[in-house]
């Protein structure tokens, strides 16, 4: 319930996702934000997220879905940055 709750919030904040039944979300951010600069400003943030700087996928972070809580504080700091 939560994956899907955070994949609805990410979408309604205009970022695509990828088809996954995985524990994360694969989820591209929408224009003018860059997907590195999330990653660095989350993590100043002391928010983790995984972003790999590899030909096709630089434009996505990787979101291991965690509890209620944890998503809550993701999303807060998240869109302080957008």
């Amino acid at each position: 319930a939560t994956r899907a709750r955070s994949a609805e919030r990410l979408r309604a904040l205009g970022f695509t996702l990828t088809d996954s039944a995985a524990n994360f979300l694969f989820a591209k951010p929408p224009a003018p934000h860059e997907a590195e600069r999330l990653f660095l400003g989350l993590r100043a943030r002391g928010v983790l997220v995984r972003y790999f700087k590899q030909p096709r996928i630089s434009d996505y972070l990787r979101i291991t879905v965690g509890t209620d809580e944890e998503m809550d504080v993701f999303f807060r700091e998240l869109e302080a940055l957008l």
